[in-house]
C-alpha cells in the first residue's frame, strides 16, 4: 500500500507542476497582450496631437513656401516635458540676432549684479583709468553715470589707458559697408555716448561732430569710411537718424574733455602699472536692466559690449580668442555642433540649430527661472522687437528674433489658448521675399499653434 501511494504521488506532481506552469504562461501571455495595446493605443491627447502636428504641417507649407528655401523647427511642452513637433531641429542654420541667447546665458553666467564701467588706479596727484567695455557710459539712454561722476569730481590728473585688449572695430563676417548704420557701432574697451551721434533736424547730439554742406545722397545721412566726417541730404521734413562714429582713443579723450571740462590724456603705459590688489572698478548700471534692453531691442551694440566684459574680466588680451573658447565650452552642453564668431549675430558665419535654442533657453531657466526669462525677452504688441507683432491684451509669446536679409528666426515661449506653455524656435534661410512680409507670415503660423494646440489635460483612455 505504502508504495503504490508513494507511486501515486509520484505520477501527479508532473501533471500538477505542468497545469502551474501552463497557467503562469497564460498570465504571461495576457499580461503581454495587454501591455502592447495599452503601448499602441493613444490617448486622446496624443491622437489630438498627431492630427495638430499633420496640420500643422500643411499651414507651414501653405504659409511659408519652403520650397526654395530652408526651414528648422522645433517645439518643446512645458507640461508633458517632451518635443512635440521638429523639422529640421538638429540642422545648422544662420542664427542672426538668435545669437544673442548666447550672449544673454554668458553674461548672467559671468557678470556679477551691475555693468563694471572703468578700472581705475589711483598713483600720487594721477588717476590712471582703463575702459572696462561698459556700453551704458555716457549713453543717451541711461541718466546715472557713476564712472562719469567719480571722473568728474576728482581733482586729479586723469590718463586714459587704452592697451588693454585686442580686438577689431568690427566682428568677423561683419558686412563691410555697414559702418554708416546704427546697427553696426564699433566695439572697443571704452565705448562713449553709445559709440554714436544722434543727428536732429541736421543738428547733432555731439558738437565736436559737425555736418559737412549738404549733398543728394538720398532720404539719409552717411559717414565717410575712415574718418568722422558726415554728410546729409536737405531735409524738408523732421528727421531724426543715429549714425555711428569712427572711435579712437584720441576720440575718446577728447569727447571726454569736452564732457568734463578737463584733460583727460592717454597712458603711455601697455597695462596697469601695479597689481589688481591696488585697483578698483566703478560699476554702473543693473546687469539685468542692460540685458533686458539688448534682448528686448535686438541691441548688437550692447551685446558686443557685454561680451566684451565678459573677456575683459576673465583676464583675456583677445576678444576673438575669449569667443573662440566661449563656444566650444558652450557647444559641451548642447545638443549639436555649433559655430559662434560673435556675440550679436551680425556675421553670417555663426551657425546654430533649433535643438540647441531649445536647450540654451531651458539653461536660461535653470538660472534665473522662466517668469524672469519672459520678462528679459521681447513681449508681443509691447515694446521692442516684437511690438508690431502677436497684439493681444495679455501678451502670449515672448521670444527673440534674429533677422538678416534673406534670414528671419524666433525663438522663445509662445502661450496656447489651451493654457500650456510651449518652447519653440523657428529657424528660416534664403527665403527671397521681403523680411516685413516674411515676419508677418512666420506671425501666422505661430498664432495657428497659440489657437489650436490641443489641451494636454484631454481625458485618457481607461482600462
Amino acid at each position: 500500500m505504502k508504495k503504490s501511494i508513494t507511486l501515486e504521488i509520484t505520477k501527479r506532481k508532473p501533471q500538477e507542476e505542468y497545469l502551474h506552469q501552463l497557467t503562469v504562461l497564460k498570465i504571461i501571455k495576457l499580461l503581454l497582450i495587454w501591455s502592447v495595446i495599452l503601448y499602441h493605443t493613444p490617448n486622446a491627447f496624443s491622437q489630438t496631437l498627431s492630427n495638430f502636428n499633420i496640420e500643422l504641417d500643411k499651414k507651414i507649407a501653405l504659409e511659408l513656401n519652403t520650397q526654395y528655401h530652408f526651414i528648422g523647427i522645433e517645439i518643446f511642452d512645458n507640461t508633458s516635458k517632451k518635443t512635440v513637433y521638429e523639422r529640421n531641429s538638429e540642422k545648422l542654420f544662420t542664427p542672426a540676432s538668435l545669437q544673442k541667447y548666447i550672449t544673454l546665458f554668458n553674461g548672467i553666467e559671468s557678470l556679477n549684479d551691475s555693468i563694471a564701467s572703468i578700472k581705475i588706479q589711483e598713483i600720487g596727484d594721477t588717476i590712471i583709468f582703463s575702459g572696462l567695455g561698459d556700453p551704458t557710459f555716457l549713453h543717451p539712454e541711461f541718466g546715472n553715470h557713476p564712472a562719469f561722476e567719480y571722473l568728474k569730481t576728482t581733482s586729479k590728473k586723469l590718463f586714459f589707458n587704452h592697451k588693454n585688449i585686442s580686438q577689431n572695430h568690427f566682428g568677423n563676417g561683419w558686412a563691410w559697408d555697414d559702418y554708416t548704420y546704427s546697427t553696426s557701432k564699433e566695439i572697443c574697451d571704452f565705448p562713449i555716448y553709445a559709440n554714436s551721434i544722434i543727428i536732429n533736424n541736421k543738428k547733432s547730439s555731439i558738437q565736436k561732430f559737425k555736418l559737412d554742406s549738404l549733398v543728394m545722397l538720398g532720404n539719409k545721412i552717411v559717414r565717410s569710411e575712415q574718418s568722422n566726417t558726415f554728410q546729409a541730404t536737405e531735409q524738408k521734413n523732421h528727421h531724426i537718424q543715429e549714425v555711428p562714429f569712427k572711435w579712437s582713443p584720441e576720440l575718446a579723450c577728447s569727447l571726454l574733455y569736452d564732457t568734463l571740462k578737463k584733460p583727460v590724456h592717454i597712458s603711455k603705459l601697455d597695462s596697469f602699472p601695479l597689481s589688481d590688489s591696488t585697483s578698483k572698478i566703478i560699476h554702473s548700471q543693473p546687469k539685468n536692466r542692460v540685458l533686458s534692453i539688448m534682448m528686448k531691442h535686438s541691441d548688437n551694440y550692447i551685446a558686443e559690449q557685454v561680451m566684451l566684459q565678459c573677456a575683459i574680466l576673465n583676464s583675456y588680451n583677445s576678444y576673438p580668442k575669449y569667443i573662440n573658447d566661449l563656444s566650444k565650452s558652450i557647444s559641451k552642453k548642447l545638443i549639436t555642433p555649433m559655430r559662434m564668431v560673435d556675440a550679436s549675430g551680425l556675421s553670417r558665419y555663426n551657425l546654430n540649430s533649433p535643438a540647441n535654442f531649445i536647450k540654451i533657453i531651458s539653461l536660461l531657466e535653470k538660472e534665473i527661472g522662466q517668469k524672469e526669462l519672459m520678462d528679459i525677452l521681447a513681449q508681443g504688441g509691447q515694446e521692442g522687437t516684437l511690438e508690431d507683432y502677436y497684439p493681444n491684451s495679455q501678451p502670449y509669446i515672448f521670444a527673440k528674433t534674429g533677422t538678416l536679409s534673406n534670414n528671419f528666426n524666433i525663438a522663445g515661449y509662445l502661450v496656447t489658448k489651451s493654457g500650456t506653455t510651449l518652447t519653440f524656435c523657428l529657424m528660416n534661410n534664403h527665403f527671397i521675399d521681403s523680411t516685413s512680409n516674411y515676419k508677418k507670415k512666420v506671425e501666422e503660423v505661430l498664432i495657428w499653434i497659440r489657437n489650436n494646440y490641443p489641451s494636454s489635460t484631454v481625458e485618457t483612455h481607461t482600462f
